[in-house]
């Protein structure tokens, strides 16, 4: 136990940093190298920290099966525990595993057939509202909008994210905030209102740009490779995508990868039927060979470097 409690509560305290930082594949090694430690399960706050942690990770890694049964253990521990505002918080987390498929070929409509994930995103709020929790209540009321979006549904989350972004301005969480605007910039854009969506979309990635969030902006590039497909300028669409596929590669943030292939394969604005497979592969090429900063700047609506285009 001398060794657990400093090892696990350091590695909870830095998953963010990791994930934020794109280094997701040392966040995975050394969390499951911790979980499969005998001494990870002495104490059940630490040990429901630790797959927590550990279930986060593997969100952003889109790796959803190993994820379930983290989040899984996390929320029965926090049950046992009897801590409400952590079972909230558990709930919220367990429901993710039911937003999207594990498939990325399946029809998204299909993620959680018997409403489980639904029905945990319910509890979490219910818990949460009883507790006077505002900003728990307004990262369930996001869960709830990211559920309808990928499994599009309805109006795509937009009234969920509208609601739950007020929340999170008044609360003062400029991370929560950002994710706001990119999901609702994302549900808008599904609803062909690329006029609507494209200031959303730019200002959350400017926001993960001041944030240095490496994860929210390889998926506000996908927003804005398809925000350029709708704007009918799909050689910018494929360049942004090209930025957006090289840096989920650099940072080990698959999510990206895997949402822009379910997305793209159903429901939203793409480049696929727009140019040659040819032209498309080339100018990905050339949006990959872009520094961070240039590929930001591009993805705001500046010019393509003509250092690059022509290199």
């Amino acid at each position: 136990m001398g060794r657990a409690e400093p090892a696990i509560r350091l590695a909870f305290a830095m998953w963010r940093f990791w994930q934020k930082r794109g280094h997701l594949n040392e966040a995975r090694r050394r969390l499951e190298g911790m979980a499969a430690a005998p001494w990870s399960r002495a104490d059940p706050i630490l040990r429901a920290r630790l797959v927590e942690a550990l279930g986060g990770v593997l969100w952003w890694q889109a790796d959803l099966a190993a994820m379930k049964p983290a989040y899984a253990e996390a929320l029965e521990l926090w049950r046992q525990i009897g801590d409400k505002a952590e079972i909230a918080n558990a709930l919220y987390n367990y429901a993710f595993a039911f937003s999207v498929g594990a498939d990325p070929t399946q029809d998204p409509a299909q993620a959680d057939p018997d409403g489980e994930g639904f029905r945990a995103m319910e509890e979490a709020l219910a818990l949460y509202r009883e507790i006077g929790n505002r900003r728990g209540e307004a990262n369930v009321l996001w869960g709830m909008g990211n559920a309808r979006y990928f499994q599009n549904e309805g109006d795509a989350g937009a009234a969920q994210f509208r609601e739950a972004m007020e929340i999170f301005r008044a609360e003062g969480d400029v991370t929560m905030l950002a994710w706001s605007l990119h999901m609702l910039g994302g549900a808008l854009l599904r609803q062909d209102r690329p006029d609507e969506s494209r200031p959303l979309l730019r200002e959350a990635l400017a926001r993960f740009r001041d944030a240095g969030d490496t994860a929210g902006i390889a998926l506000t590039f996908d927003d804005l490779a398809s925000q350029a497909a709708a704007d009918g300028d799909p050689e910018r669409a494929a360049r942004i995508r090209g930025a957006a596929r090289q840096l989920a590669a650099d940072t080990g943030a698959n999510l990206a990868n895997f949402v822009d292939e379910q997305i793209e394969a159903f429901t939203r604005p793409g480049i696929g039927s727009r140019l040659a497979e040819e032209d498309v592969a080339r100018l990905q090429h050339e949006g990959q060979r872009l520094t961070l900063d240039q590929a930001i700047e591009f993805a705001l609506g500046g010019p393509f470097p003509a250092a690059v285009e022509t290199a």
